[in-house]
């Protein structure tokens, strides 16, 4: 015999039918549906897709813009930190330091350096 709620309940009482098991799993899916929709649309960013109108055949192409979305690379090592960095210094025309190789470090705008790398690194 169980107890629940003050009541003496007989040795089925911890049992369910299918209705309840049924109306428990569909509670459960909607809640899985829901945290599935939030992880989904986490970062919801509208943009209104871009359209090009070609005369010649009368069709219109529609660009999406997550077709634009750059992937982002993932770095696996220290070493590959290291590769990037000195990549993008030789792209913008900087030494080891960071400073720009044809000037003196005294003539250096720090400013100037940023808008460099920022230029260089999109």
């Amino acid at each position: 015999m169980f107890l629940y709620r003050g009541k003496v309940l007989g040795t089925r009482a911890m049992s369910y039918d299918m209705r309840q098991l049924e109306r428990m799993n569909a509670r459960l899916q909607r809640k899985i549906n829901i945290l599935k929709m939030f992880t989904d649309h986490q970062k919801f960013n509208y943009e209104q897709p871009k359209m090009t109108y070609d005369r010649e055949t009368g069709d219109v192409h529609i660009h999406d813009p997550k077709d634009d979305i750059k992937e982002k690379r993932i770095i696996n090592s220290i070493d590959e930190v290291f590769e990037q960095k000195k990549a993008l210094f030789a792209e913008a025309g900087l030494d080891a330091d960071g400073l720009p190789k044809d000037q003196k470090p005294e003539d250096v705008d720090p400013s100037d350096i940023a808008k460099k790398l920022k230029l260089v690194a999109e």
